[in-house]
């Protein structure tokens, strides 16, 4: 079953990426086609020798079954003469060949057969009449080199190279280049899809991750482009206060991305009475902040009392979502310089508050931690309808301490940039310290093209 269950998510992998795969194959096929006609060609000539004793009148006519044993004996001696340096220097020299021995024996090749007398000289080169011209000095020559060295003429040769110029080159082959190249395709392009799918896989779909996380997924926002091309400077620095959501244009899908986060987060809240929610992911840059900054306008946009907590007590954004130059903040109250009111400052969105993160302390996880913060979570509980907690990503301990403390954690994936197993290794995190996971939160991801048309 689970066989089955595998092969039919290999299948729907291949079928969902079935563009990517036949753009590489058209792109493999192409590139195999063209490497082939860019390749030098390469022609081959062939000569023949026959190894038989040459009779004279005066011998018998008939050549007896000892003198083929010995012509056969001898074919093995003559092919490591045909390929010695003695010869090949020679048909260097005759041919005129700036090559070395060694790649000049690597063009000949030397071919017999165990119940033959026949000797075949195989030449390769870019030109075919090189190539002729090789294989047929190679014969001659060792036909005298054999009489000079062994004092015997049993060489003869059978046929010789023609200078056929219209020869058609043995390589490149163009058909099987392109062939190869067009498979070759396939797999690379087959095993690129398979690796990114199970070894560098990323959170980029809501059944990938409720399948590898055992959790729901309780929204799909979209990316958000935001205008950080202005003269401003400040508004450039300032880029996230341009991606909230007063600042996105109404009819946007983002805005009904949140509305649906908000809507299944409701009916989780209003199933367990949850009040305070913290808000963390894998890692920085993964649209933690934003997302939580968004989700507490979209639940004040619903009439709901709603304070955004900035937790991120080593690197918090909290002040530029909101465009709020907050001096004082958490840290301040936590150290008992500040009363609660004096911390909480007003948005430009109604019913929305906001506290920021106050001066950085150099423990961060022990402030988060400590009992006071127990305290001031049940003061926000009582003041506000609801508390989301902005918190650090999981590559330090500040989120799990936190998250002990509220109602509900929500995790937020990244789907260009967090892998699936790191997202699963911090999830774990959680769930050891039994945090009430609430859901997943995919940021830019892929919306249907339906949620856009309305």
């Amino acid at each position: 079953m689970n066989h089955s269950a595998e092969l039919k998510d290999i299948l729907n992998i291949l079928k969902s990426r079935r563009r990517i795969i036949i753009f590489t194959v058209i792109i493999f096929t192409l590139l195999g086609a063209l490497l082939s006609y860019l390749l030098p060609s390469v022609y081959q000539a062939k000569t023949e020798l026959l190894v038989n004793h040459s009779l004279s009148s005066s011998e018998t006519q008939d050549l007896s079954a000892g003198e083929i044993d010995k012509n056969l004996m001898l074919i093995e001696t003559y092919k490591y003469i045909l390929k010695s340096s003695r010869v090949l220097e020679k048909v260097s020299e005759e041919v005129n060949s700036s090559k070395k021995i060694e790649d000049l024996a690597k063009q000949i090749t030397i071919e017999t057969n165990p119940q033959s007398q026949i000797i075949s000289i195989t030449a390769q080169d870019n030109s075919y009449s090189k190539a002729a011209k090789l294989a047929n000095s190679t014969a001659r020559i060792f036909q005298q080199e054999i009489r000079n060295l062994m004092k015997i003429d049993n060489i003869q040769i059978l046929t010789t190279a023609n200078n056929n110029t219209n020869t058609s080159p043995i390589k490149p082959n163009h058909i099987i280049y392109t062939v190869l190249a067009f498979l070759l395709g396939i797999v690379v392009s087959i095993i690129n899809l398979l690796l990114r799918e199970t070894i560098f896989a990323k959170t980029d779909s809501v059944e990938k991750i409720e399948k590898a996380f055992q959790l729901s997924t309780l929204g799909l926002i979209p990316e958000i482009a935001g205008n950080t091309k202005g003269k401003n400077r400040s508004l450039i620095i300032n880029h996230r206060y341009l991606k909230t959501l007063p600042k996105v244009d109404k009819f946007s899908p983002i805005i009904e991305s949140y509305r649906v986060l908000r809507t299944n987060l409701q009916y989780a809240m209003n199933q367990q009475n949850i009040k305070s929610i913290l808000i963390t992911g894998s890692n920085p840059e993964e649209g933690k902040s934003l997302t939580a900054g968004n989700l507490a306008i979209c639940m004040a946009m619903d009439n709901k009392q709603t304070v955004y907590v900035d937790t991120d007590l080593r690197k918090g954004v909290g002040s530029l979502l909101f465009n709020t130059p907050a001096r004082s903040g958490l840290t301040n109250y936590l150290e008992g310089n500040m009363e609660l009111d004096q911390i909480i400052h007003s948005t430009e969105v109604p019913n929305l508050s906001f506290i920021s993160t106050g001066p950085h302390p150099h423990n961060p996880a022990e402030v988060l931690s400590s009992n006071k913060m127990d305290q001031l979570l049940e003061l926000l509980k009582e003041k506000f309808d609801l508390v989301i907690m902005d918190c650090p990503p999981l590559i330090v301990t500040d989120a799990v301490a936190l998250s002990t403390k509220v109602d509900g954690c929500l995790f937020v994936v990244h789907a260009k940039k967090t892998k699936l197993d790191q997202a699963l290794k911090s999830i774990h995190q959680l769930q050891k310290v039994q945090a009430n996971i609430q859901g997943v939160i995919i940021n830019c991801g892929k919306v249907q093209h339906s949620a856009h048309y309305y």
